[in-house]
């Protein structure tokens, strides 16, 4: 299920049941609950095979002289049982050679090459082809199973002997363990763990390696850098590109805003408090954009480029004059008005005789009747409209629950906000009282 835990489990398995010193010096260690030395070993082991010493306790170790098999292509006679124990392939070597430094050598086997020089170099003992890499892989791998049991065990005892094993390795300047040991993390659903860690190299990996948003934006949060983590979500939402549903767009625009909003609780900055601003504007519109999205889905429409409506972030003018107006979202329009504070009397006044002509598209009986409608919709995208509802006349009266479910519902949202001549009461007032009603 976990395949870096399933990797490391069978690595270690494999180094154990072939003899290998290092797994069993690591079992030793780990039974005597000394999580530091096994990292050390292991880590000393792999700087062999180009791990790094740095931030170990071994790193100044003057009894540990590996330094001079990083300079030359020669390797240690131990190495060759180091994973895959064979005491005859021990014995041939040491046999075969008086120096640490020598060519190609062939044992008994066939099988049994050893190939001189660590960096991307076999060595091919009992039948199986072990690399550098995969050698280095292996010592990372014995740190790594014993990490998991301890995070993994049922005891809190020893859940926090693995958080004291986590401190120790990521002390390491081993750049591959460390990488290894991130991704192990968070392919074991470790997630919370690793946030835990405050780590430059681990921001580093998150955004170079593991190119995770969300997973950094996470990271950000935790270590209350509220700026990064803003500006990370910020960053994907505004991504030109249409693999990213409007819906995942507006989900950052709020987790950016959050961001910012926990920023400016701690510093009061005009800078931080303008970028707020600017945040939750963008959001409202995105906002609007869906809601445009949903009307076109629940009346089945069919908007030009609705691709770019249902995945990209669009700014208000074309939202206005691309999909709300044309597809006749009139109550959407004032919405965009008034999220922009754009006080334009004229376009208001035609948009609510669009919001009332829409739903009062109906026969009249009297020519008194008729009038007051023609003159509703006149000046209106809908002044041209030849198909009515012959099912009800307008003396019924049936559309008065329907236009103050409307006006109300409309009016909720947009006075007292900010924008109060997005609801012009006078004209409501006059257009329903006045002219409507005392015509029936």
């Amino acid at each position: 299920m976990h395949e870096q835990g399933t990797q490391s489990d069978i690595l270690e398995g494999i180094a154990i049941s072939n003899s290998s010193p290092v797994a069993k010096a690591a079992s030793v260690l780990m039974s005597i609950n000394n999580v530091a030395s096994v990292i050390d070993v292991c880590l000393t082991c792999a700087s062999n095979f180009g791990g790094s010493l740095k931030g170990t306790a071994a790193e100044n170790d003057s009894t540990v002289a590996y330094g001079w098999a990083h300079q030359s292509s020669s390797i240690l006679p131990w190495e060759l049982g180091l994973y895959h124990g064979n005491s005859d392939s021990k014995k041939q070597l040491s046999a075969n050679t008086n120096s640490t430094t020598f060519s190609q050598t062939q044992v008994n086997s066939p099988a049994h090459t050893i190939r001189s020089g660590i960096t991307n170099q076999a060595i091919i003992v009992s039948g199986v082809e072990v690399t550098s890499v995969d050698a280095r892989k292996s010592c990372y791998s014995i740190i790594l199973f014993h990490l998991g049991e301890l995070l993994r065990a049922p005891l809190e005892q020893q859940r926090q002997l693995g958080e004291t094993m986590l401190v120790v390795a990521t002390n390491s300047c081993d750049e591959m363990f460390l990488q290894s040991l991130f991704s192990f993390l968070v392919n074991q659903d470790f997630i919370d763990i690793l946030l835990r860690i405050q780590s430059p190299r681990l921001e580093s990996w998150l955004i170079e390696e593991k190119q995770d948003c969300t997973l950094l934006w996470r990271y950000y949060v935790f270590h209350e850098q509220h700026i990064a983590a803003a500006d990370v979500m910020y960053r994907k939402a505004s991504t030109d590109s249409n693999t990213i549903t409007l819906n995942e767009r507006i989900e950052c625009l709020t987790r950016a805003v959050n961001s910012l909003r926990s920023a400016t609780e701690n510093v009061s900055s005009g800078e931080y408090i303008q970028k707020l601003g600017d945040v939750e504007e963008q959001l409202d519109i995105a906002c609007l954009q869906q809601r445009i999205v949903s009307a076109v889905i629940e009346n089945d429409l069919s908007p030009r480029n609705q691709i770019d409506l249902e995945t990209r972030l669009l700014g208000v003018s074309e939202l206005y004059n691309s999909y709300a107006g044309p597809l006749g979202l009139y109550e959407i329009c004032l919405f965009i008005i008034q999220t922009c504070k754009r006080k334009d009397p004229t376009t208001i006044e035609t948009l609510w005789r669009s919001i009332l002509s829409k739903e009062l598209a109906m026969s009249a009986k009297s020519s008194a009747a008729q009038n007051v409608l023609k003159r509703l919709r006149d000046g209106t995208p809908l002044s041209d409209m030849q198909e009515m509802n012959t099912s009800e006349y307008f003396e019924d009266g049936k559309w008065i629950s329907r236009i103050k479910e409307i006006v109300v519902t409309t009016g909720k949202e947009l006075y007292g906000r900010g924008a109060d001549y997005t609801f012009p009461l006078f004209l409501l007032a006059s257009t329903l009282e006045g002219e409507l009603l005392k015509t029936l």
